[in-house]
């Protein structure tokens, strides 16, 4: 029994050194198999959805009045927000027509 306790003790150690979601304090196995927690996933998701609304629209967006609209929706993170906006356009989703100005491609 003793043994059956350390080894599960053990276990749960180690989950915490490499599956521990920061946001939630929680473990979170998706955090080994994917990389990324399942509360980041899910707040990735739920930005492309506003990114997609917000495009519905406009044609383009300069990025304070995204920001603001961003901010509006619940998403307070700067840093969250750029890494979003640089991540889309590498992927080619969104690009700048000219400095400051956000547009998504069709």
């Amino acid at each position: 029994v003793e043994d059956a306790e350390e080894a599960i003790r053990l276990l749960f150690d180690s989950l915490k050194k490499v599956g521990l979601d920061i946001e939630t304090g929680r473990i979170d196995i998706d955090i080994i198999m994917v990389g990324t927690p399942k509360s980041k996933q899910e707040k990735i998701k739920a930005f492309i959805k506003f990114i997609d609304e917000v495009f519905q629209e406009y044609d383009e967006i300069e990025y304070k009045t995204l920001f603001k609209m961003a901010e509006e929706k619940g998403f307070r993170e700067k840093d969250f927000i750029n890494e979003m906006i640089r991540r889309l356009k590498r992927e080619g989703t969104l690009y700048e027509p000219r400095p400051g100005v956000l547009s998504k491609i069709y």
